[in-house]
């Protein structure tokens, strides 16, 4: 067999064990993806009061818990995890729960809606759910690629 023969094949191999690898790699992202996903919809509270500063949010319309997702980037070869951006003015209020801040709310004073400046303690949820799924995740990669 003359050198260009063997250089193809050697290339053919390596493109089968590399698409393999890639393949092995994307369904462990997504399981984690998904492990991680599940484990901030759970931390997510029905309780009928708000949570204390500190602990997961309190889940209200459903919105927060019903809108975490989980996609593959194929552009970075990675999976993202986190409330999807809603339209309206919902849209801030996944990242005011989880890191805390000052926002413009609508606020009930008597019989009165008045718009007023709220400053709202973190209530982090997906920080927390990937710090508790990071110990099942050399599980997942354990004889990925055989």
């Amino acid at each position: 067999m003359n050198l260009g023969a063997r250089c193809r094949i050697e290339i053919a191999e390596s493109k089968r064990v590399l698409d393999r690898m890639n393949a092995a790699a994307r369904k462990v992202l997504m399981r984690q993806g998904a492990n991680i996903r599940k484990v901030a919809r759970n931390s997510i509270t029905t309780e009928d009061h708000p949570s204390a500063p500190g602990h997961a949010p309190r889940n209200v319309t459903g919105l927060l818990r019903n809108f975490i997702l989980f996609l593959w980037d194929s552009s970075s070869s990675s999976v993202v995890v986190g409330p999807a951006a809603l339209k309206g003015g919902v849209a801030v209020v996944p990242r005011i729960l989880e890191e805390g801040g000052t926002e413009l709310a609508t606020v009930k004073r008597g019989r009165e809606w008045k718009k007023q400046q709220v400053t709202i303690a973190p209530r982090p949820y997906m920080a927390p759910a990937l710090k508790l799924s990071q110990a099942q995740m050399p599980q997942l990669w354990a004889k990925s690629v055989v």
